[in-house]
């Protein structure tokens, strides 16, 4: 019973180190304001590099408000931060940010990814919000690849909808299947359900019919080429940080050796 005599102790030693790591992070937090502040883009670029990597909510808040940076590149390096950061209040702040980006044809490519990074069903609402009508074809498609990350029946439900949008009453679908929009939308539909979709009008009308029946979605898509899943792969995979480059651990076996 040692161990339950040493749970005071144990207890005194964890209180004692939360101060310390809050004032660390007060202070990290502190820094990154000081750093939006700077004169320069590059100075607000580095800024918002080094505060990234803590990953923690104060972070991800202070962070947000360079989203409203007048540099684009400064916008865009928050937005990209903030979509590989697990702290809850990335998320939160990503979504508060949708009307700074929906007819950005710059940025608005990377924030609907940012969304989509997450993986959380609370995006498809801004995700499919007016997207029928997008400011660009590469922001469509983007909220397409993004919707498509979120894994779940009711992403290819939401899919189902705007596809719908696409078809005007009364007009027929091209018998060699769905064309333009409709086709990124049957791809990403593909990649949820990991089925085909048929080719010829009518049968890709039954598909689409019998897919909205799907309950399940896996975590990943299923089927793919080997070259199909890299590309899928990549464009959702955490970049890699600097110490965890390739090159850099090179280096630093190279530094051993040497040694």
């Amino acid at each position: 019973m040692r161990w339950i005599a040493a749970l005071p102790l144990l207890a005194t030693s964890v209180l004692a180190q939360a101060p310390g790591k809050a004032t660390q992070s007060a202070a990290a937090v502190k820094e990154l304001q000081a750093g939006l502040k700077a004169k320069t883009a590059f100075e607000r670029l580095q800024a918002i590099k080094k505060a990234a990597k803590l990953d923690t909510d104060p972070i991800a808040k202070a962070l947000a408000k360079s989203l409203r940076d007048k540099e684009n590149s400064v916008r865009k390096a928050a937005v990209r931060a903030l979509r590989y950061m697990k702290a809850p209040t990335a998320f939160k702040e990503l979504l508060k940010a949708a009307k700074l980006f929906e007819k950005d044809e710059d940025i608005g490519p990377d924030y609907y990814l940012a969304l989509g990074q997450k993986g959380d069903v609370k995006a498809l609402p801004t995700l499919m919000h007016r997207a029928w009508n997008p400011a660009s074809a590469k922001i469509f498609q983007a909220r397409i690849k993004a919707t498509a990350h979120i894994r779940s029946p009711a992403s290819i439900q939401e899919l189902i909808k705007l596809n719908n949008k696409f078809r005007p009453a009364g007009r027929r679908i091209n018998k060699r299947g769905p064309t333009g929009p409709r086709r990124q939308i049957t791809q990403a539909l593909e990649l949820l359900t990991s089925q085909s979709a048929p080719q010829k009008g009518e049968e890709w009308r039954a598909w689409m019919l019998k897919i909205k029946k799907v309950t399940k979605v896996a975590a990943e898509p299923k089927g793919l080429t080997q070259r199909e899943l890299a590309a899928y792969k990549q464009t959702w995979q955490q970049p890699l940080g600097d110490e965890e480059r390739p090159d850099r651990k090179r280096d630093r076996r190279n530094k051993k050796r040497n040694k």
